[in-house]
């Protein structure tokens, strides 16, 4: 086996995995409500802001971090976006670990 065919396992196994699944089961839920779907991609685009900003080494005023808190209390509340956010989390972790692992197969 050459590195692509090792490459199309790992997308493989990626896509077979129960964090994959999981995610984009939850995606697809979210994208049908497009009101909550509205909320998200707002939180998203606060978040955005603020870690350019932060990137940038510019301070974050409290009423920006006040705004996305507040959007984040919303979003919260909503329990099919805390179990989206979840299984977001859980499939980057499982995306950082394989980069990692490749990563260190460079060193």
């Amino acid at each position: 086996m050459n590195v692509y065919d090792y490459a199309s396992e790992l997308s493989k196994a990626i896509r077979n995995s129960s964090e994959y699944k999981t995610f984009k089961k939850l995606d697809g839920e979210i994208s049908s409500n497009p009101k909550l779907k509205s909320k998200i991609e707002d939180f998203r685009k606060k978040q955005y802001e603020i870690q350019s900003l932060q990137m940038m080494g510019k301070e974050i005023d409290g009423e920006m971090a006040k705004e996305i808190q507040e959007l984040f209390n919303v979003i919260g509340k909503d329990p099919k976006a805390m179990e989206y956010f979840d299984a977001e989390m859980r499939l980057g972790q499982m995306m950082t670990e394989v980069s990692r692992i490749i990563g260190d197969a460079m060193s």
